[in-house]
């Protein structure tokens, strides 16, 4: 397959279209785009294309002539309704990861991070003109657990580990290391011989960037987890799948979502949160986005909100996956970000 004919149909990439002409011409890869405003794109337009990229698909078994479907973001939620359409057709689907993981897992330290060390406590002080100062908690030898142990689970459990490690059994005191957050029942810091960084996944295959990984349905890694961090795309085996017995087996963890808002039972948390399993929330992605103006969350104390910007999805990153998604099927090659819709991403 050798795409030539573009066909982009969201009045979002207009920005982005002399850049990726650009880069097509670097490329030296004969391609013409076509971009055509939100519902404005015609039958003639579906008919001279062989390839799209956007986030909201046309139905392959309506337009048979494109051959390669290119989301612009990494989650693939919007097509697993065409899953059935994309295998009879088998036509290509791929995405774009560019520098999510490490953008998810900047999020996630400072995010972190900025909860143990008291940061949003300082700043209610700020605006009260108040100066106080607290014994600094610090988060050596806390235990993280990643659900979710892909690419961006990968690199957030990466990022972590620096300030998870150290001389954590001569700084963590058990008389406030733990006060925002983890634990707070248990004396002293982790030995460092004790797994600091672990994984849950569906299937508990080992992954080199986490001390141990384990079966989600094991149970294992939670009790005796600090940070639970849930990093899961948006599948029907997913949905929901952090609920009640995930989160009350937790003793007062931070718990952060940065994958999909449908994997975290929200009512759950609720719970979870009111009987002390988890101390805090930070919440990225919803369930419903925009998060309604009445939901729960918007003014718990115990949840820090943002409006899925973890994982911003940027036109350079769209464009260099494209780019190489194209290169390698001009080449004869499967592209390197090539989605298996049977597992969801």
């Amino acid at each position: 397959m050798k795409p030539q004919h573009l066909l982009i149909t969201e009045s979002f990439f207009t920005d982005m279209i002399p850049a990726l002409n650009a880069a097509l011409a670097k490329a030296d890869i004969p391609m013409s785009v076509r971009l055509r405003a939100d519902g404005s794109a015609s039958s003639d337009d579906y008919q001279w294309a062989d390839s799209w990229l956007g986030f909201q698909a046309p139905r392959p078994a309506l337009h048979p002539t494109i051959r390669w479907f290119h989301s612009a973001s990494d989650g693939v939620n919007q097509f697993l309704p065409l899953r059935e359409e994309i295998a009879t057709h088998q036509v290509l689907l791929t995405n774009t990861v560019g520098t999510m993981p490490e953008r998810i897992a900047e999020f996630c330290v400072a995010a972190i991070l900025g909860h143990i060390v008291g940061l949003p406590r300082y700043r209610a002080y700020q605006d009260a003109g108040e100066y106080r100062r607290h014994p600094n908690p610090t988060a050596l030898g806390r235990k993280l657990t990643v659900i979710g142990t892909g690419r961006i689970g990968s690199m957030i459990a990466q990022r972590l580990r620096p300030f998870l490690e150290g001389a954590a059994d001569r700084i963590a005191e058990s008389s406030g290391a733990r006060a925002l957050g983890g634990t707070a029942d248990r004396d002293g810091a982790t030995s460092p011989a004790e797994s600091l960084v672990r994984g849950l996944s569906l299937s508990g295959r080992e992954k080199p960037e986490f001390d141990a990984v384990a079966p989600l349905a094991s149970g294992r890694y939670l009790s005796d987890a600090d940070i639970l961090v849930v990093i899961l795309p948006d599948t029907p085996q997913s949905k929901n799948i952090v609920n009640a017995q995930v989160l009350h087996a937790l003793q007062g963890a931070i718990v952060v979502n940065v994958g999909r808002g449908s994997t975290l039972d929200s009512a759950a948390l609720r719970t979870a949160i009111e009987s002390g399993s988890v101390s805090h929330a930070i919440l990225d992605v919803f369930e419903t986005e925009p998060l309604p103006a009445d939901d729960w969350r918007w003014h718990h104390p115990a949840v820090t909100l943002t409006p899925h910007v973890s994982g911003y999805t940027f036109f350079s990153d769209v464009i260099d996956d494209f780019i190489a998604n194209l290169r390698a099927l001009y080449a004869g090659q499967t592209p390197p970000h090539t989605v298996t819709l049977s597992q969801g991403y």
